[in-house]
This record gives structure tokens, C-alpha cells and sequence, in this order.
């Protein structure tokens, strides 16, 4: 008999690639607002031996035009889930820097929580994700600078890059990002921290642009977000994980 794993978020992106690639794995339980399942009204956790839990407002736009709903859905939806039950919690490198913004401050909200009920227990497990791309529902559904500059492409339209391109990312594959997620549900060492989930590789904006269209425009007015990199040797240690994938390869 499979394990019982509550999934939240359930239909959206990673979560939804996540599901596709480890339904043969787990017994799925799913959350969201988009199939009339919220996180909060859910409290049969008797059967629940592991939870993903990808719920939330997501995003800087999203979270700014809904403050209350978003320290709602995001900070006390995750509250709602510690429980001791072996959980990861899907958090962003903008949690680096609560000051930031709603969207910072609620991921840095739901860490402190994590870690708060990890001091008696060993069952959270917090990722932080570096920029996710790739898998299902990826194009059309997503709004980072990928997805965007991909939709472009497709609308014969210009890639608008804001600045001078040469800020830097880290890009990994979704489907890494679901592997680090398993590895990190079944590690049954302690988390003693938020880890980073990325290839710890920098590309910058111009070298994906460039991959993708010589149709760019540059709006010389700089977006405010500088460069990053996941750090990856902490999940590596804990977990073995290793990512298999490319931004080239996925582009070219």
C-alpha cells in the first residue's frame, strides 16, 4: 500500500509536476483553492504520513495587491500544517530578505515557524527555491523571466529586459526541484536551517535572452533585483541530491 502524502497547492505549477512524476509513489491527498480544497478547512490528518506543502499566494504582485489574505493563506496555512508529520515547505530566496516586501515577509514568517517546531521534532524540511523552469504548465502559466521571455518568442514580440541584462540567476528544472523535494521528504536528517534549491550556477538575463531571440529590447531602467545564486552544498550534504539539468540544454 502506498504512503498517504497531502499535497497543497495542489494544481499548481511545481506542484503539478511534482504529482505527474511521483504518483506511482504516494497515495495523493490534495489542497487547493482551485478545487474547492483550502489548506485551513482540511484536519483529517490521521492517514497523512507526509506532506508537500506548495500552498499560498505566490509572488510579489500577488501577495502586495492582497496583503491580509496573503499573511492569511500563507503564515497560518502553514501553521496549520506542523503537525510532526514529515513535511516540506517550499520557501524562495527572497526569504533572505524579509524587508523586501509581503511576499519576503510571509516566506520568512513560515521559516521561522518551521524551525520553531522543528526545535522538539526532526520533520521540517524548508526549501528554498531558486528560479524554477521547465516540466508541465510551464509556458502560458508562469510569469518568471524564462516563461516570459519564451511567450515573447512564440508572439513574434521583443524580449523586454529591464536594465542592462547583466544581473544574474539561477535557473534549475523543475524536474530537480521535485527530486530535491523527494529526497528531502525521506532524509531523516535535521534541517537545522532553510536550504537553498538550485545548481549554484549564475546565468545572466542577456545569455538567456540571447539563447532564445536576437529580438531584445532594454528598457534602461534597472528592475531593482540584483544578482543570485542558490547555495548547494547544504542540500547535497543532507540529501545527495545533485541536479541533472542545464537552462543551455532546456533552451537550445
Amino acid at each position: 500500500m502506498l504512503p498517504t502524502l497531502l499535497l497543497t497547492g495542489s494544481e499548481g505549477y511545481i506542484a503539478t509536476n511534482f504529482y505527474e512524476n511521483y504518483k506511482k509513489v504516494f497515495n495523493f491527498i490534495k489542497l487547493d483553492t482551485k478545487i474547492n480544497k483550502p489548506i485551513l478547512e482540511f484536519n483529517d490528518f490521521q492517514s497523512v504520513q507526509y506532506i508537500v506543502h506548495m500552498g499560498g499566494n505566490s509572488g510579489i504582485a500577488e501577495c502586495d495587491g492582497h496583503i491580509d489574505m496573503s499573511y492569511i493563506n500563507n503564515v497560518l496555512s502553514t501553521l496549520h500544517l506542523l503537525r510532526g508529520i514529515p513535511i516540506v515547505i517550499a520557501s524562495s530566496q527572497a526569504a533572505k530578505n524579509p524587508k523586501s516586501g509581503v511576499y519576503a515577509s510571509t516566506k520568512r514568517m513560515c521559516e521561522v515557524g518551521g524551525l520553531y517546531h522543528n526545535l522538539d521534532k526532526n520533520c521540517v524540511k524548508l526549501l528554498r527555491f531558486a528560479n524554477v523552469y521547465g516540466g508541465t504548465n510551464f509556458i502560458g502559466n508562469k510569469t518568471s523571466v524564462v516563461a516570459q521571455f519564451l511567450t515573447n518568442k512564440l508572439n513574434n514580440e521583443p524580449l523586454q529586459i529591464s536594465g542592462d541584462g547583466s544581473q544574474t540567476r539561477d535557473f534549475v528544472h523543475v524536474i530537480d526541484v521535485c527530486s530535491a523535494i523527494f529526497l528531502s521528504l525521506i532524509c531523516n536528517k535535521r534541517f537545522v536551517d532553510p536550504v537553498d534549491v538550485g545548481t549554484g550556477r549564475e546565468t545572466s538575463i542577456n545569455k538567456i535572452a540571447s539563447m532564445i531571440s536576437d529580438n531584445i529590447q532594454y528598457s534602461g531602467k534597472n528592475s531593482g533585483a540584483g544578482s543570485s545564486v542558490a547555495d548547494t552544498l547544504q542540500l547535497e550534504k543532507l540529501t545527495g541530491f545533485v541536479p541533472q539539468n542545464r537552462i543551455e540544454e532546456y533552451l537550445v
